[in-house]
C-alpha cells in the first residue's frame, strides 16, 4: 500500500534539508551557510501528524521522537535521569528492567530506546513516488498506549522534583510561594512541556481503588464550560489556530526542520550509526540561526502557506513533480491511499473524449472543494461559529 502522506506510529528515517529551509530567501549568504552544513540520518518514530493531508501540500507537519541508542543523558537541572527511557525490542536492556515496546514487524536495529520528552515538530516533504507503507516498521495500538503509560513513574518522579524545588524556593524567597500559588511558576520548564501531559498529573488523582465515585456527581461538581458559550468559541478558535488546512501565514513554519523520509531503515541506517538525537537538535539550532540572519537581511519575504502555491519547495533531485504523470495525479487527488496505475490501453477517440471530460469535472469539483474549505469560516452566519467544527472527511 503507498501512500502520499506518512502515517503515525510507524518508524523513519529523516534526514533535514537546510538548502531548501531557506530557498525562499534567495539569499546567497543563507544558501552558502545552509549548503556548508552536513545533516546525517536519523531514526525517528512518528507519533502524531498534525495536518490534514491532502494531495497537494508540499509538506506535512509531524511530531516526532528522535531514537536514541544510549541511556537519555542526564539534566540535574529538571531532574531527568538516564534510566527514563524505555527499550524497543530486540533490546531488552534497562536499568530498571522495563518491559521493552514490541513492534508489529521485526525492528531492524538491536540498541535502540525512547526517551522521555524528546519530542520534536518536523516538516516531511510529499515524495512524488509515495510511500510504500508495507515497507515500515510499525506499532500497535495497544503498544502505543503501553509506551506513553511506560513513562508513568518517570513522570511521578519529575512532578516530585518540580514539587519540591518549588518547596526550597518558597522558603527561600517568600514572593515565589505567592507567584506558584497564582500558576506562575516561571522555573517549571522541561524539555517538553509536559503541562498537558495525562501522566504529568498522576499525582493529583483521587486515592483509593475506585478512583472517582459515581455517587459524589452532583450539578455543582460538574464543569460549568460545557454549558458556557464563550468556551465552545475558545476551542474553536483554538482549532483554527492549529492551521489543519495550511492557508494562514504562519511566520515560524519556517524554523520547523523540513527533512526527507524513508521507510527502508535498513537501506539507510546501521546499529553503530544511528546518531544521537542531541545532535539532531544541534543541527536545528544551526539552521534556525541562519535562517534569523537572513530574516534580519529580508524582514519582507515570507515562506507561503503550505496549500498548492507553496509547491516549488517539492522540486528537488529527491522528489521532484516532473515525475508524476497525469494518471497518476489524479489518482492522488482523488484517493488518500491510491491504487497503483494500470498500463494504458488504446482507446477509441470518444472514451479519449469522456476521461478528458470527466477528469475536467474532477478538477473543477476539487477547486470548488478547496475553495468552500478556504473561506467557510470567514462566512457570518456560519454555523461553526457556535460551536467545535466537524472536519471534513477527505475522500
Amino acid at each position: 500500500m503507498k501512500l502520499f502522506c506518512p502515517l503515525p506510529r510507524r518508524f523513519a528515517v529523516v534526514q533535514m534539508d537546510p538548502t531548501g529551509m531557506v530557498r525562499h530567501f534567495d539569499d546567497p549568504i543563507a544558501s552558502a551557510a545552509a549548503q556548508a552544513m552536513r545533516p546525517k540520518k536519523y531514526l525517528v518514530y512518528l507519533q502524531l501528524l498534525l495536518d490534514i493531508p491532502t494531495p497537494t501540500k508540499p509538506w506535512f507537519r509531524f511530531e516526532v521522537c528522535p531514537i536514541g541508542t544510549t541511556l537519555r543523558p542526564e539534566d540535574e537541572e529538571h531532574g531527568i535521569t538516564s534510566d527514563m527511557v524505555i527499550p524497543i525490542f530486540p533490546n531488552t536492556s534497562h536499568p530498571r528492567g522495563r518491559k521493552p515496546i514490541q513492534t508489529e514487524s521485526t525492528f531492524p536495529f538491536p540498541n535502540c530506546y525512547h526517551w522521555i520528552n524528546n519530542r520534536l515538530v518536523v516538516r516531511v516533504r510529499r515524495k512524488a513516488v509515495r510511500y510504500d507503507d508495507s515497507a515500515a516498521v510499525k506499532i500497535g495500538v495497544m503498544q502505543s498506549l503501553n509506551m506513553e503509560a511506560g513513562f508513568t513513574e518517570d513522570y511521578r518522579r519529575l512532578a516530585a522534583f518540580e514539587r519540591e524545588k518549588v518547596t526550597i524556593a518558597a522558603h527561600s524567597c517568600p514572593s515565589e510561594t505567592r507567584d506558584g500559588a497564582n500558576g506562575e511558576r516561571s522555573s517549571y520548564h522541561l524539555d517538553v512541556d509536559t503541562a498537558n501531559d495525562p501522566e504529568s498529573d498522576v499525582d493529583s488523582l483521587p486515592e483509593g481503588s475506585g478512583g472517582f465515585e459515581t455517587n459524589d456527581v452532583s450539578p455543582s461538581t460538574i464543569p460549568t464550560s460545557i454549558h458556557n458559550p464563550s468556551a465552545s468559541e475558545e476551542s474553536f478558535a483554538a482549532v483554527l489556530k492549529m492551521n489543519l488546512f495550511g492557508a494562514d501565514w504562519d511566520d515560524t513554519i519556517e524554523l520547523l526542520p523540513l527533512v526527507d523520509l524513508w521507510f527502508e531503515l535498513g537501506d539507510h541506517l546501521t546499529a553503530n550509526t544511528i546518531p544521537s538525537p542531541v545532535e539532531l537538535y544541534k543541527e536545528w539550532e544551526t539552521i534556525m540561526q541562519i535562517i534569523h540572519d537572513a530574516r534580519d537581511r529580508a524582514p519582507s519575504i515570507r515562506l507561503q502557506p503550505s496549500t498548492e502555491d507553496g509547491i516549488s519547495i517539492d522540486y528537488d533531485a529527491l522528489s521532484s513533480l516532473h515525475e508524476i504523470n497525469s494518471e497518476e495525479y489524479y489518482q492522488n487527488e482523488m484517493g488518500f491511499v491510491a491504487q497503483e496505475c494500470p498500463t494504458p490501453v488504446t482507446a477509441s477517440p470518444v472514451s479519449l473524449n469522456k476521461s478528458r471530460l470527466s477528469r475536467k469535472i474532477s478538477v473543477i469539483y476539487i477547486r470548488a472543494r478547496r475553495t468552500f474549505i478556504r473561506h467557510i469560516f470567514t462566512l457570518p452566519s456560519s454555523p461553526w461559529r457556535v460551536g467545535i467544527p466537524c472536519l471534513p472527511f477527505w475522500p
